[in-house]
């Protein structure tokens, strides 16, 4: 909860994060040919998040047609991001500098507020008294 608040700190100042590349990373890039750490773009795309949230999803809601209802919204989410993806460069030139900064101010405004419950969820678990109001 904590790195992904600090994450969205950045997004929020419209920032590259130095979570994401430091100065000794970016000079050590200058010198190599690839600097791929990541083979393909999916473990990005369905990180630990997703991946726990479909297997918590899977869980609460078994049974066939529980499968049939996550297969549906696994094939709609590849569909949206499969569009998305596709007409990226013309996103970008439509929405410019400017709103691509607003699109990242808004998805850190989110970020910020998934990582605070998650940070509060887990104090909860940790204190459980915390969770008592009198």
């Amino acid at each position: 909860g904590i790195v992904l608040f600090l994450l969205a700190l950045s997004l929020l100042n419209a920032e590259v994060s130095r979570m994401k590349q430091t100065s000794e990373d970016q000079k050590e890039a200058q010198t190599k040919d690839s600097i791929a750490v990541v083979p393909l773009a999916i473990p990005l795309m369905a990180g630990p998040g997703a991946i726990s949230m479909v297997i918590v999803s899977v869980y609460s809601h078994p049974g066939a047609l529980g499968q049939f209802y996550m297969s549906i919204c696994a094939i709609v989410v590849a569909a949206v991001l499969g569009a998305i993806l596709y007409f990226a460069s013309n996103l970008e030139k439509f929405l410019g500098h400017s709103g691509l900064n607003i699109v990242n101010r808004l998805g850190g405004l989110i970020l910020a507020a998934t990582s605070v419950e998650t940070i509060a969820k887990g104090l909860i678990g940790l204190f459980p008294q915390l969770g008592h109001v009198n």
